[in-house]
């Protein structure tokens, strides 16, 4: 997961379980300080994803969107419908 807001110090009981059973990781571009998902802050934090993954995947976008305008000229980028 990647969050658009800081690390939180508490998870929901399926969350915590798959961090301890290193299922799972968490990361977050923001200090812990940023407790609130802006615009900007969920721009940032798909700035990060585009930058830390080696494919991408996208399922659906609507056409004119911000996922097909954020995403169109990505080259790691797989379109299942759309784009």
């Amino acid at each position: 997961m990647v969050l658009a807001l800081g690390m939180q110090k508490n998870w929901p009981p399926e969350i915590g379980k798959a961090l301890q059973e290193n299922r799972l990781l968490i990361i977050s571009p923001f200090p812990e300080d940023v407790t609130r998902v802006s615009e900007k802050t969920a721009g940032l934090r798909n700035q990060t994803i585009l930058k830390i993954a080696d494919e991408i995947i996208v399922a659906h976008a609507s056409s004119g969107g911000l996922i097909e305008n954020m995403l169109i000229n990505v080259k790691k980028v797989k379109w299942i419908s759309g784009g």
